[in-house]
Parts: structure tokens; C-alpha cells; sequence
């Protein structure tokens, strides 16, 4: 029995814990006992942070380039991003209905100021001219605005000719300048910020932040509108003239706060808790280490942290370049960059852009706060047809002369022309192929040069010559964007579940309470569309 060990260990009969989370009272001494058992009497010679010093460079977002543009545009990094990145010029139908919008608002502006004599001449000069195509319903709402508005896009385009003409009536000035304000504030479509990428249905284009010290910029290659913010960009290029840590660099002094949260354990052994968080109810699986992982560190070190506020200006990227810890012992602790220690491999990578191996910064772009979207005007389908073996861009809705969303199908289906039957096949007919709808859009692969990538490039139906071209084409700018040149998709945009490409008016204030609109496209997945399958040489009944 001497030359014998035993070794005695605790067995737990449940799997739960919430008993050893209660703290059950017995008698004073074991209360005591209870907090000498946690080591809430154990002294610990430690300090506690009472003052943050940090020195920060900033570089405005100040240029902005479209993937199509040949150089950089100057943008005010305050306006929303989106506003710039999503603008696009309207299709020539709405164009006529933009213009009369624009014309009627001078001749309403000219009146006011006393300008009455001028209606009549300017309506002349710069009469508006009627679209090539027009709905039948659509015919007296164009002829009236012929009659009465005019061409205010183009009274836009030659407001310098118009200004110097003018320059000795002060109160005409000031009625163009106001109206031209006006203008710019209401239509953002200018063609320096097209950024759509017809080919990949994304958004391309890259911003710049730069100063007298650093050269950033950033590229934002996959953007598919709705929402634009720091994870849509990547570092393209950087370009660092100076060290990052300057020698007098500006220093700013903050006070740390401890960090406090819903549920946070107290620090105290005998102090009551928020009762709403039960971390002795938490379950978790055997592999569900996220969970069990964040409950301990919320138990055991949520008072060990401190939140410092640090004001970053919005639309810029910021980098701290210093900071060091003054404690309630009077030292002070210079605290290095973990970034900078670990190195390009690290994997703490908390709101850090891609390609920012050393020294990152955190962007903070100005995007559209409130940001409320209208119904779309145009609205593009596209699906995969496997047993074809083709892609189908499906044309659902465009905008047109009237500034009104135009259903194809519905269109489609009052136009369709009517098949024929022969008194002596009222029972049966013979169909050589069913038709297609003439606003679905064939889109065949084809093979990009020598390589093994496919493309799929947009078609055109045979059968279509049979019907009259007013009922065929595309109406919308989404599947043709350029009249004159071929569309090629990339095979992989168009997955088997298919997408949604639509166009709509956007309206959203900015950081200074200023509003803006622009018309901007936006990819969705698509619902779920049945493809039309081919059938030939069939009889069916009438």
C-alpha cells in the first residue's frame, strides 16, 4: 500500500456549466474563500493606460478614371463615389425627354425674370427634334412638347456661346447662370465617368489619393452597383517619396475609454451582471470554435481592452504613423505597427485593402447615405440555355420617348402576328420551328483568337426579317451600348443561374447634407427564367 500512488481526479456527471457560472451564496467565509479562489485578492503590478498620443497622415481621394477614359479627372472627395462611378449618359430615347425637361424649366425661368420677349426666338433657334422612334400612344405627347418646349441639352452645350453674347444684359446672365446651375445639379451625365463595363456587366475604374508625400491608387474592378465601400477596392499602385514616420510629425492626444458591451462580465467577483446575456447557457457544437472562442475572450479578457477615438476625414485614406501609451505610473510605451512586425504573411488583416503589404492605411471613401433607388427603366435578363448551347439576353423593360418603362412582352404580345389555319386542318398544323420573341437576344460562344477562352458574342435571328423592324432590335442601352461595334461577354459573367442587369434613377444626400441623382446600372442574380427550346418540324393542335 506505501509503494502504491493514487491519482484522484475530478469527473463532471453533465456536460453543462451553468452551475459552475453561478456564484451560490453560503456564509461570509465562503464568500471570502470564494473570491480568494478566483485571485481576486491577488495584487497585480500592472498600470492601467490613461493617455494616447498618435501622429496620423491623411491623403485625399482627389482624381477619378474610368477604365475607358486615357487620364484622370479632378473629383471633390466629399460627393458620393457612386454618384461619379454609376453615372451614365441616358439612351437617345430619354435623351428627347431630358431635353424638353431642360428647355421647359429656361423658357419657365426666362418668364419669371421678365424675359417674356425672348420665349418665342429661343424655341426657334433651338427647336427640338423629333426621335426616330416612337410608340403610337407616344405621338401627341412628342408633337406638344415640340410646340411649346426646346432643346435645353443643347442650350446646355453652347452656354459659352450664349454667355458671351449676353455679356452686357447683367440680370440674362444671371437667369443662364442659375439656369445652367440647375442643370449640372439635376443631370449628372457626364461622359468622363462611364465606368460600365459592357463586356464584363461591372463597373471598372480606379480613384487616387495623393499629396505632397504619398501617391495611392486604388481600382475597383468588380464593382456591380448599390453599394460601393472600401472592400470594392484594391491597391493598384504606391508610391511612397517620403519615410512614413516623419521626424516632427503632428501629434494629437485622445483619452482611452475601457471597452464596454452588451453581457460583458463584470470585474468584480460579487458585482451583479446584465442579466440578458447567460454565458453559461452558450451551446456550441465540437467544431464550432468561433463561438466558444468569442464567449471566453468576452468572459475572461473583455475588460482588458480600451477603444481610442481616432476622426479620419471622409473620402481619404488614413495611416497611423506614430502612437505611443502614457500609464497611471507615469511611462510612457512607444507601440509598433503589428503590420509592420508580422509582415506580408500575416493573417490579421482587419479592414485592410488588398495589396497593402506594408505600412497599410484604412480608407474611409464618401459614399451615398439614404440612398433610395427608383423603379427601373431598363431591365435586362440574361440566361444560360444548356440544351442550345447558347445565352439568351432577354430585353424586359426599356425606357421610352415619354419617360416611361415599356414592357416588351406585353408589347410583344399585341403585335404578335396571327398564324393562319386552313379549314381542313382545324384540328391539327404543322409548325416547322416555334418562334422567338424578337426582344430575346441570341448570344452564340465563339472562341477568343488562338486561345481556349470562349465568348459569347451577341446574334441576331433569321427569322426576324419576317416581321417589321419596329418590332425588332434592341430599344435599350444595356445589350447595345455601341451601335457600330459587336458585344462579346465573357463566358463567366453569365452563370447557369443567370442575371439581372437593370437601369434606374438613384437619389442620396451626401456627407454635407447635399442631395444628388444620377442614373446608374446594378447586377443582381436573376430570377428564375424558363428558355425558350427549339422545336422543330412538329404538329401541333390548333
Amino acid at each position: 500500500m506505501a509503494n502504491k500512488r493514487y491519482r484522484i481526479e475530478g469527473n463532471s456527471r453533465s456536460d453543462e456549466v451553468a452551475t459552475g457560472q453561478e456564484s451560490r451564496i453560503a456564509d461570509p467565509l465562503w464568500m471570502l474563500a470564494r473570491q480568494w479562489q478566483v485571485g481576486e485578492f491577488r495584487g497585480e503590478d500592472a498600470a492601467s493606460p490613461v493617455l494616447i498620443q498618435y501622429s496620423m497622415h491623411t491623403s485625399p481621394v482627389s482624381t477619378f478614371r474610368s477604365y475607358k477614359a486615357n487620364g484622370s479627372t479632378q473629383i471633390d472627395s466629399s460627393v458620393p463615389l457612386e454618384m461619379y462611378a454609376e453615372q451614365q449618359v441616358p439612351s437617345s430615347l430619354a435623351a428627347f425627354a431630358r431635353a424638353a425637361e431642360a428647355g421647359s424649366h429656361f423658357l419657365r425661368m426666362l418668364s419669371a425674370s421678365g424675359f417674356d420677349a425672348l420665349r418665342a426666338g429661343i424655341r426657334d433657334q433651338y427647336s427640338l427634334a423629333a426621335p426616330s422612334q416612337i410608340e403610337p400612344e407616344e405621338t401627341a405627347w412628342v408633337q406638344m412638347l415640340i410646340r411649346r418646349s426646346c432643346d435645353g441639352e443643347r442650350i446646355y452645350r453652347e452656354r459659352s456661346h450664349i454667355l458671351n453674347g449676353i455679356q452686357n444684359q447683367v440680370n440674362l446672365v444671371t437667369v443662364v447662370n442659375a439656369w445652367v446651375a440647375w442643370y449640372e445639379d439635376r443631370f449628372a451625365d457626364d461622359a468622363r465617368f462611364d465606368s460600365w463595363d459592357s463586356e464584363r456587366m461591372e463597373y471598372r475604374f480606379t480613384v487616387a489619393a495623393s499629396d505632397e508625400a504619398n501617391s495611392v491608387v486604388l481600382e475597383a474592378k468588380e464593382y456591380q452597383g448599390g453599394h460601393l465601400d472600401w472592400y470594392s477596392f484594391d491597391i493598384q499602385e504606391q508610391k511612397r517619396r517620403v519615410p512614413a514616420k516623419s521626424q516632427n510629425p503632428p501629434t494629437k492626444n485622445v483619452l482611452p475609454t475601457p471597452v464596454r458591451f452588451a453581457g460583458m462580465a463584470a470585474s468584480r467577483w460579487w458585482e451583479f451582471e446584465d442579466g440578458s446575456v447567460n454565458f453559461g447557457d452558450v451551446s456550441a457544437s465540437a467544431v464550432d470554435f468561433a463561438r466558444m472562442i468569442t464567449a471566453a475572450f468576452a468572459a475572461a479578457y473583455g475588460d482588458d481592452w480600451y477603444v481610442v477615438p481616432v476622426r479620419v476625414p471622409i473620402g481619404s485614406i488614413a495611416q497611423i504613423q506614430e502612437l505611443s501609451v502614457l500609464d497611471s505610473f507615469g511611462d510612457r510605451h512607444r507601440i509598433a505597427s503589428v503590420a509592420s512586425g508580422d509582415g506580408k504573411k500575416r493573417t490579421w488583416r482587419f479592414f485592410e485593402l488588398n495589396g497593402d503589404d506594408e505600412n497599410p492605411g484604412l480608407f474611409v471613401p464618401a459614399v451615398a447615405l439614404g440612398r433610395v433607388e427608383g423603379r427601373p427603366t431598363e431591365m435586362v435578363t440574361l440566361i444560360r440555355d444548356e440544351t442550345e448551347n447558347i445565352a439568351w439576353g432577354i430585353e424586359q423593360r426599356y425606357e421610352g420617348v415619354a419617360e416611361r418603362t415599356i414592357d416588351r412582352q406585353s408589347q410583344w404580345q399585341k403585335v404578335r402576328p396571327v398564324e393562319d389555319v386552313a379549314a381542313d386542318q382545324s384540328l391539327w398544323k404543322y409548325r416547322l420551328m416555334n418562334p422567338v420573341p424578337p426582344h430575346w437576344i441570341p448570344f452564340i460562344p465563339i472562341r477568343s483568337g488562338d486561345s481556349a477562352q470562349m465568348r459569347l458574342r451577341r446574334g441576331r435571328m433569321s427569322e426576324w426579317t419576317q416581321l417589321s423592324p419596329d418590332q425588332v432590335g434592341i430599344r435599350g442601352t444595356v445589350l447595345l451600348p455601341n451601335p457600330a461595334a459587336p458585344l462579346n461577354l465573357y463566358e463567366e459573367e453569365v452563370p447557369s443561374g443567370g442575371i439581372e442587369v437593370s437601369s434606374a434613377y438613384q437619389f442620396a444626400r451626401g456627407v454635407d447634407g447635399r442631395t444628388y441623382v444620377w442614373l446608374g446600372k446594378r447586377k443582381r442574380p436573376a430570377e428564375r427564367i424558363r428558355p425558350v427550346h427549339r422545336q422543330t418540324d412538329s404538329i401541333q393542335r390548333a
